[in-house]
């Protein structure tokens, strides 16, 4: 009798990140069928795909139903988004979520690109922040997770001029503070001509930005030491081992320490993935559960690797975004729940080769020891290591990764893969509660651990939820599908925009762009033309990259005794949807689906 209802109830209105409906300013709640689905409310730093898709998918992955801003209310790439009513829509949404990821960024300026000019005043960033305030006064019990950004050292490349201010003001601002801790040679002379070929307005907006941003930043310590934040991430954009960023950061780390924010405050390199980072530590904190990490890496010498754009070893920045999204680091793969596989450089390329070799075997190991591996493809910046995907495809099923991910810097790498890895893990492990009334207090441990009163009032007759056995589950049931379609949907999607579209579709539109006569920083009219272009050369892609996943089964429990209702299939590949979400081809976004043959369990 189970069995035979479960078709009826359980799986109709499964979504991917691509369903959104167009008024997402209503609570759209995916099913009122899953009581105990949490709405997760996204603020996030631009429009970009590595922003909203990404973060969306990862909090779907862990079992969250993301809810972010109406897409008219965003920027897009030079043209800010409208911060003061972001704020106003968030507040007068907030009774509709369960918990927040805000980007102070957003709020404060419309961006992250906006952020990096002068236009917004101080006093109007500080008062949109304020609603910050007024949104932990109406929702004192729901967790607030805030994030803002140390500006980077460049300006915005927008046009070749700006090209040529870019590598300037980026040269200039890292003398800055190398010529007062580690100066050589004639770097002091090399500062001041550098400084006089900075036209003078440039310089000046520059300065401004940073004094600005650098106030906002201190603002947000502040207002988490008052409550009003229960943990702020400072993310470092573009940077380098030296810097005007170095001061900035010792600054308000120091300030934090002083005012003791221990356990709730950390800064690292990155900014795109920190709602991925936050989604896996809400995962953390409504399940009442840490995943333990073993990190694997392909040499000694890259634990005290600096990689490109970054400040500091990339062990010690591994550190920071586990600590960030909740997990732990262990001292062996036996005791660990996810292996985080890193491919990075090495002193040669035949050293590089070896390494390669090496690591892929050992995830290959892994995967078939039932071990969840994620792969962080750290070698080149905004790209992968096209001979260690094809020796990683050559050796494991990659469908069956707990994540993959080679996007732009080695934090942004890293934090989209443990992201994507701890919300599998969290996933996988999900428990069935439906024998239980779903109480208002917080109850450690549970699939319903979380703040008072996030139950939204729902809950089960005894008499009803005695029915059927607690390990069939249809409530459950349905969440790990939706999880599980997920975290395979984006696993596919990692691998067709960050390997191919990057190292193939990229190179190709570029060349394309030259012939049409078209600006590359800012495509104008010719966007739809080159936004036609790359989605015609990047679906014969996305028809590859299927065939790894085209019907397999997808797994939805870690457990071994598991009795699963049903089984899920993946069968085809749907709505396949490639655009330019911004006038340039730095980033394409990808749409999709996975159509799917859910069958009852024999």
């Amino acid at each position: 009798m189970v069995a035979a209802s479960i078709n009826l109830i359980c799986f109709a209105g499964i979504s991917t990140a691509a369903d959104q409906t167009k008024d997402e300013a209503k609570a759209s709640r995916w099913t009122p069928l899953i009581p105990y689905c949490k709405t997760v409310m996204i603020i996030p730093l631009d429009s970009r795909p590595a922003n909203t898709l990404y973060p969306s998918l990862i909090c779907k992955i862990a079992g969250f139903e993301p809810m972010l801003p109406p897409a008219g209310l965003m920027d897009n790439f030079q043209k800010p988004a409208d911060a003061e009513k972001i704020a106003e829509w968030m507040l007068s949404n907030a009774d509709k979520a369960d918990a927040f990821i805000i980007s102070a960024t957003m709020l404060c300026y419309g961006g992250l690109v906006s952020s990096r000019t002068p236009e917004k005043h101080l006093y109007q960033a500080l008062k949109n922040l304020k609603s910050i305030e007024e949104l932990k006064r109406r929702n004192p019990d729901k967790p607030v997770f805030v994030y803002d950004i140390i500006q980077r050292l460049a300006v915005t490349a927008s046009s070749e001029k700006d090209l040529e201010y870019y590598k300037l003001v980026r040269q200039w601002a890292i003398l800055d503070e190398k010529i007062e801790t580690a100066a050589e040679g004639d770097e002091k002379e090399t500062h001041r001509a550098l400084k006089a070929k900075i036209p003078q307005k440039v310089f000046d907006d520059y300065m401004k930005a940073r004094k600005r941003n650098n106030a906002v930043n201190t603002k947000v310590i502040q207002m988490c030491r008052a409550g009003y934040i229960d943990y702020i991430v400072l993310g470092q954009d573009d940077a380098s081992k030296y810097g005007i960023h170095k001061r900035e950061a010792r600054g308000l780390r120091d300030f934090a320490r002083n005012i003791r924010l221990d356990g709730k405050f950390n800064i690292f390199p990155g900014a795109d993935e920190i709602d991925a980072v936050f989604a896996a530590r809400l995962a953390s904190y409504f399940y009442g559960r840490n995943p333990k990490y073993f990190v694997l890496y392909p040499n000694d010498e890259t634990i005290r690797w600096i990689a490109p754009y970054e400040d500091i070893e990339i062990s010690e920045n591994i550190k920071r975004h586990l600590d960030v999204s909740g997990a732990y680091i262990c001292a062996a793969a036996e005791s660990a729940d996810v292996i985080l596989a890193l491919n990075a450089t090495a002193e040669n390329e035949v050293k590089r080769a070896e390494d390669m070799v090496k690591i892929a075997d050992q995830i290959a190991k892994f995967v078939k020891e039932g071990k969840l591996v994620a792969a962080a493809d750290l070698s080149f910046a905004n790209r992968s290591d096209t001979a260690f995907v094809e020796l990683l495809t050559a050796r494991t099923d990659i469908s069956e990764l707990a994540a993959y991910s080679a996007w732009n810097t080695a934090g942004n790498k890293t934090g989209f893969t443990l992201g994507q890895a701890s919300a599998r893990w969290h996933s996988l492990n999900l428990k069935s509660h439906i024998n239980q009334i779903f109480p208002s207090e917080k109850r450690p441990g549970s699939l319903f651990s979380g703040p008072a009163g996030a139950s939204k009032g729902f809950s089960l007759n005894r008499s009803t939820a005695g029915a059927v056995p607690p390990e069939l589950d249809p409530f459950t049931e349905k969440l790990k599908i939706y999880c599980a379609r997920a975290h395979y949907e984006l696993l596919m999607l990692r691998f067709l925009k960050d390997h191919s579209y990057k190292n193939f579709v990229m190179k190709a539109a570029e060349k394309y762009i030259e012939n049409a006569g078209a600006d590359r920083f800012d495509l104008k009219n010719k966007k739809d033309e080159v936004q036609n272009f790359v989605s015609a050369a990047l679906t014969p892609f996305a028809h590859k990259w299927f065939d790894n996943f085209k019907d397999k089964k997808m797994i939805i429990d870690a457990s071994e005794n598991s009795r699963s209702m049903t089984e899920a299939y993946i069968t085809s590949l749907k709505d396949l949807k490639i655009t330019l979400p911004w006038p340039r081809i730095f980033e394409c976004e990808i749409n999709f689906k996975f159509g799917l043959d859910i069958k009852t369990a024999k």
